[in-house]
């Protein structure tokens, strides 16, 4: 953005050899200064201006600055296109800086310094810590000086009263504002979005927003006679509030730093978050949800995305850094996702973006601000980008983007949204109630919650996808247990009220109820990766992966039964049937292939119980393909689901077939490859190889008893209590031979095949 010279006088200041002397921020920094006065151009851009300033005497002292902020702006609707007070270039700096005395420069270089030394990132990290591995750094430690070079102009700087009109801009504005839905749908969406929130919501901010945002412009957006002149008061409107944002002037108020981004001082990241919020909600609804019945849910999700992508266009012509709009990414991923499928290979270059934005804020560091609301949001966003970066790299297969390595992020502290609105004795009692971990005492749980959980279950992750790329197998066996023990205690370790158990759906609430099936699903899903980097170590003798795979599908499949009662949830379903079910489904259903139908009389009893019963991994098999076919066609992940399912089918037709239905007649015994003995490992894969007799000739034998048929003659039993899951998840079986019942009895409360 380039800023016209004759629009602002330039600094008067000069040096002893006749030069115009440049601001202290690019003195210290050894770049070219435009002059212009009260804060020069770079430092407009950087969002610099409460540490530029002009000194008399530069050399003499190490920094300076003027404290005086600039007033904040004024939460009134807009009128007129007029710039609000706050976005003025003005300051109450210019009047006095020529006549500035250098008590007075001192005076705000101790405040700036102090102001700095709490505001800034913990461990007294520098100012510039981003940039200490460059070679300008090297200059600024031995307080090398360097002449600028003042021929080379800033072409970034350019007026932001001019620039909105640009065509491009303008037409990403327009965008942005024409793609907000109607505001009954939005309102509907919204108390969806409050009702099961995301990990980066915030209740009282997001609430506020929505409010004051229809307040202040709904009369501009339903006018439709000059809808075109009204839009372009509100893109100026947006536009100036961007423009006038400055870290340094943020306040440290709570109450004053929600006003700062709503009402008429919306900015364009605060109607990305907005919209994020409104698309998320649409996203995870059925598209049989009264709210959006009369709507085509995917042209809803498209069309906030839309609005979203346009949203961070402009923020990236502003070169804003906000947490708004690191959760405005965060939530564009999850509506790609929810539209796309999670095996689409946008995600992997949208999770690029959130990477480098959050490393571009510093948010990897920890930054500590004035205000706690501010420093526990950038917390939440931080390790909210670290789970999806982990949860995408998974499913892609590609290395994560987001390493723990530089992560010095200290996790958001489990408090509720309301308890990080307070401030003095009141928040001290609201910490006072933590443990020393930061976790709450008590039996209530929040989102931050279980986002503090999936932070360090994702720690785990990582680890487990750098193994794939590291160690020969002789290590890895040492690597795995060291990892499974601290996977296993970090789980251990999490509140009793995050940790699974069969009859969670009794007591808690859907949302409470979801993630804590979320926590677990990741758990054994780290196991499972962990343990199939183990292709040495034949499938039959994999424990481990087993067992994990098991617990996946019994979890899908409990999922699958409660539905219903989970409906208001759906985007979690599809997506977890997806990234969770399937690859444990295709173990499951590779076991049941190159397992031999009856077991070598070499095994063991202790290895022969470890071996899950045949029956039950088919009955599983057959629930999860129905999960499969019950995702709609709406979703993003519909195609490979009907194709994994498919396949699934296919295999237990394959595994169900009576022995010598598929052996031609010429094949011999000799024929047949041997590779299908238990402890065989995996090369490939012979469907004729599992078409061989029974192994027993006497296996027909059990028919010759009537008594089987006999139901009034021995108890029946389904093998629902070995099957690991609560009675609870199961309609109550009819055996009375109406057809009514039976119909009854295949309602949505039972299994669908």
């Amino acid at each position: 953005m380039k800023r016209p010279h004759n629009s602002l006088p330039a600094s008067q200041f000069r040096r002893k050899n006749g030069q115009q002397s440049s601001c202290e921020n690019c003195r210290r920094s050894k770049l070219a200064c435009d002059h212009v006065i009260p804060h020069c151009g770079r430092c407009v851009r950087l969002k610099r201006t409460t540490t530029c300033v002009y000194l008399l005497s530069p050399l003499t002292k190490s920094s300076a600055a003027c404290t005086t902020k600039r007033p904040a702006l004024a939460t009134r609707p807009i009128s007129k296109p007029t710039r609000p007070s706050g976005a003025s270039f003005s300051s109450p700096c210019t009047s006095t800086l020529s006549a500035s005395s250098t008590a007075e420069l001192e005076a705000g270089m101790r405040d700036w310094q102090s102001e700095t030394s709490r505001d800034g990132p913990s461990g007294g990290l520098p100012e510039r810590c981003s940039e200490i591995t460059s070679w300008e750094s090297i200059f600024n430690e031995f307080n090398i000086q360097i002449e600028p070079d003042t021929t080379q102009k800033d072409t970034a700087v350019e007026s932001c009263s001019a620039k909105w009109k640009e065509p491009v801009l303008m037409q990403h504005a327009i965008t942005a504002l024409t793609q907000i839905p109607a505001r009954a749908l939005c309102d509907g969406l919204l108390e969806h979005a409050v009702k099961y929130p995301d990990f980066g919501c915030h209740e009282p901010f997001l609430l506020l927003l929505h409010d004051s945002w229809w307040e202040n412009f709904e009369s501009f957006l339903e006018d439709s006679t000059c809808l075109l002149q009204n839009l372009e008061l509100i893109v100026e409107q947006l536009w100036t509030n961007t423009a006038s944002r400055s870290t340094g002037s943020l306040p440290s108020d709570s109450g004053e730093w929600l006003q700062f981004w709503t009402g008429a001082n919306t900015t364009w990241d605060s109607l990305a978050y907005l919209l994020s919020a409104y698309g998320s909600a649409c996203a995870s609804l059925p598209s049989s949800h009264p709210l959006i019945v009369d709507y085509d849910k995917g042209q809803v999700c498209r069309d906030l995305g839309k609005g979203i992508k346009a949203c961070l266009v402009i923020c990236e012509a502003h070169e804003t850094s906000s947490v708004n709009l690191v959760n405005a990414h965060a939530g564009m991923v999850l509506l790609q996702n929810s539209y796309d499928g999670n095996d689409s290979k946008h995600n992997y270059t949208n999770i690029a973006f959130l990477t480098r934005l959050v490393i571009n804020m510093g948010l990897h560091l920890g930054p500590i601000h004035a205000c706690f609301l501010q420093t526990q949001l950038e917390h939440k966003a931080f390790h909210r980008a670290f789970a999806m970066d982990k949860s995408i790299a998974t499913s892609g297969g590609r290395p994560p983007q987001l390493t723990r390595r530089f992560n010095q992020c200290p996790l958001p502290l489990d408090l509720s949204d309301e308890q990080l609105l307070l401030s003095g004795a009141e928040l001290d009692l609201a910490l006072g109630l933590l443990d020393a971990d930061g976790w709450s005492t008590g039996e209530c749980s929040h989102p931050v919650s279980y986002l503090r959980a999936l932070s360090k279950l994702g720690h785990h992750r990582e680890e487990i996808l750098e193994l794939t790329l590291g160690p020969s197998a002789g290590l890895l066996v040492d690597l795995q247990s060291d990892i499974v023990n601290r996977l296993q205690a970090t789980y251990k370790g999490l509140p009793q009220r995050l940790q699974y158990t069969p009859d969670l759906h009794l007591r808690l609430a859907p949302f409470d109820f979801l993630n804590v099936v979320f926590l677990h699903l990741e758990y054994h899903k780290n196991i499972f990766l962990l343990y199939r980097l183990s292709r040495a170590v034949p499938l039959s003798q994999n424990q481990p992966l087993l067992s994990s795979a098991k617990a996946i599908i019994n979890v899908m499949t409990m999922l699958h039964t409660h539905r219903d009662s989970l409906g208001e949830m759906f985007l979690f379903f599809p997506w977890a049937v997806m990234f969770y079910g399937t690859p444990a489904a295709a173990i499951l259903a590779i076991e049941l292939l190159v397992r031999p139908r009856c077991l070598p009389a070499t095994m063991t009893t202790t290895s022969a119980a470890e071996i899950q019963p045949r029956s039950e991994i088919i009955q599983e098999l057959s629930i999860f393909i129905s999960c499969l076919k019950s995702i709609p066609t709406t979703e993003g992940n519909h195609a490979p689901c009907r194709r994994v399912a498919r396949r699934l089918r296919k295999i237990l037709d394959q595994i169900l077939e009576s022995p010598g239905s598929t052996v031609s007649s010429t094949t011999t015994p000799s024929m047949a490859t041997p590779a299908t003995n238990a402890t065989t490992p995996i090369t490939d894969i012979d469907w004729q190889v599992f078409s061989t007799g029974p192994c027993d000739p006497d296996y027909t034998q059990w028919l010759d008893s009537s008594t089987w048929v006999d139901i009034a003659a021995a108890p029946l039993d389904l093998g629902i209590d070995d099957f690991g899951l609560n009675n609870a998840c199961f309609a109550e079986p009819d055996y009375s031979g109406s057809k009514d019942k039976g119909a009854a009895g295949s309602g949505r409360t039972g299994f669908h095949y």
